[in-house]
């Protein structure tokens, strides 16, 4: 004869053999089976996950180099999510390529010119950028907006912000160009740790008050 002595069970979490419990907030425990690691008939699929999620973990390594400009750059998100994460969704299909290595990872190629920085319904900004790489210098001139030409998406009051990025160190900086309403110029001095060989320069507006900016506009190199 075997006895079984009860306890109550108020918490409960992990994994015994196929069975993981785990305990909601409300004191409730859930018990399921063990997620399964998914298999593919075709190893071509598995080749194509694997790669979409290289392209992901690439876009996502960027982040700590942008946040400055896409926490500007994306003023407008869902609630709970971030402006990191509001540049990763955007970028991650776009911005790398991962293809098969030889060694058994993933080759990546990025392709900055289409980096997403911000987004929004705002008029883009009226700015240039000139980049000199023998005084390593990004000069930079920002149209004042008529005033005649203003309209709810287009203020004077915008701020303007333009962001220069070394695609070889994968580092950038934010400057700041001012309201959109008094244009005007100025110059960023390019760090001597970094390249000028792979250098983008990026502009983009974001409204004063309320939750709007604009979409990134490629200032360098040219289309």
């Amino acid at each position: 004869m075997t006895k079984i002595k009860l306890r109550m069970v108020t918490s409960l979490s992990g994994t015994m053999g196929d069975t993981t419990y785990r305990t909601l907030s409300p004191g409730n425990i859930v018990v399921s089976d063990k997620a399964a690691l998914p298999t593919f008939e075709n190893e071509e699929d598995k080749t194509a996950r694997d790669a979409r999620a290289d392209q992901f973990g690439a876009v996502n390594a960027l982040v700590p180099s942008v946040i400055d400009a896409v926490k500007k750059g994306f003023p407008n998100k869902p609630r709970g999510v971030s402006a990191a994460n509001m540049f990763t969704a955007r970028n991650a299909a776009t911005l790398c390529v991962s293809t098969p290595a030889e060694d058994g990872g993933f080759a990546r190629e990025y392709d900055f010119r289409s980096m997403t920085l911000s987004e929004g319904p705002v008029d883009a900004p009226s700015a240039t950028a000139a980049v000199d790489t023998e005084s390593r210098a990004v000069s930079f001139t920002l149209a004042a907006l008529p005033p005649e030409e203003e309209t709810s998406l287009c203020k004077a009051t915008d701020e303007v912000y333009a962001f220069v990025f070394d695609g070889e160190l994968r580092k950038g900086a934010l400057v700041e160009l001012g309201a959109r309403g008094d244009g005007g110029s100025k110059t960023f001095s390019i760090p001597e740790s970094w390249s000028t060989a792979d250098l983008y320069v990026y502009a983009f507006a974001r409204a004063r008050r309320g939750r709007k900016a604009s979409p990134t506009a490629l200032l360098y190199p040219a289309e």
